[in-house]
Parts: structure tokens; sequence; C-alpha cells
């Protein structure tokens, strides 16, 4: 789901209506229920791309022909002397697989993931708070009203 499309949802759901307030209590676990799944299956794609990031990352690494250890890694001599099988110096690596397309797509895709769960966090998180807000509207309106 876009981020786009929560935050249309969100702006419509979030609306109090003022003049039921019992509806009002009535829609807290609904929208709790609507929102934990939003949140849950929004964590179970950010695995997911976490996973593919991880294996990209690996895949990166073998088309440099670099395996993880001090051993592996070539002297600057060595480099020097074979330009063709060229395997990375440690420092450099990073700068490597940082630079790949699909390691950056799958950056960015994290990235937009987190932004969504930070989001559905701070929905979440309003809607807890919401009961508070809907029991003082209405102690406030029965006050105006005189009881």
């Amino acid at each position: 789901m876009k981020i786009e499309e929560l935050e249309a949802e969100w702006k419509v759901d979030h609306d109090l209506d003022r003049t039921n307030m019992q509806e009002e209590f009535t829609k807290i676990p609904r929208l709790h229920s609507k929102y934990i799944n939003y949140y849950n299956q929004e964590k179970k794609v950010l695995l997911d791309v976490k996973s593919q990031y991880d294996i990209a990352y690996k895949s990166v690494l073998q088309k440099l022909s670099y395996d993880i250890g001090p051993d592996k890694v070539m002297s600057k001599e060595e480099r020097d002397r074979n330009p063709g099988g060229i395997k990375p110096l440690q420092k450099d690596v990073d700068t490597f697989i940082q630079a790949d397309a699909e390691i950056i797509r799958l950056s960015l895709r994290i990235g937009l993931q987190n932004i969504k769960i930070d989001f559905l966090k701070s929905v979440l998180d309003s809607i807890s708070k919401r009961h508070f807000l809907v029991q003082q509207l209405s102690k406030h309106q029965m006050f105006e009203a005189g009881n």
C-alpha cells in the first residue's frame, strides 16, 4: 500500500463526530484493528525487502570476487599486478556495493517502508489516545448541557 493511500484513509478515519460520542467510542477498536493489520502487513514487507537487500549485497560481493575475511583481500601490490581480476581493498568494498543499482533500489524501498511503518505507529498512538479524547469531549458536552 502506498503512503499516500494510508494518509488519505487516516484523513477520513481520524475525524470525530462530536454529535455522536457513543459511536466514536465503538469506532476505536475497529480503527485499531484496521491500522494494526496495515502495520503488520508493512512490517512483513519490510522484512521481505531487507531479505532481498541481504541477497543482493551478497551477490554484489560475489561480483566483486570478494570473500569476507582478511586473508582474501588483495594487497596494493597484488592489485597493481593483477588489474583484470581486481578485488577491491577492504576499505573500498562498501563504496562499490553502495554504488550498485539494485542495492540503491532496495535501500530506497527500505527507507520508504520505514516511513510507512513510522506513520502507522503514529496513527496507532493517536488511536490509543482517542479514547481519552472522546471521553473528555463527552464530559464537556454533558457539562455544557448542564448535567
